[in-house]
């Protein structure tokens, strides 16, 4: 295969439409979820459970003592 303009402006544009559709993604929101104190635990691993099923990210977990 020989190289040529042709390839070279291709191999460019291919890494420009990479970097774009990096930066375009849909930007993540912080969310903040609370439950009463007597939520039984399987209630709040469902919970987890479904956030990360869906794509989400579990960053912090506030426990208070009971």
């Amino acid at each position: 295969m020989k190289f040529n303009i042709f390839n070279l402006f291709f191999a460019i544009s291919f890494f420009f439409l990479a970097v774009l559709a990096t930066q375009t993604a849909q930007p993540k929101k912080a969310v903040l979820v609370s439950y009463p104190a007597d939520t039984p635990d399987t209630v709040l691993w469902q919970a987890k459970q479904k956030i990360v099923e869906m794509g989400g990210f579990i960053t912090h977990e506030y426990r208070i003592i009971k």
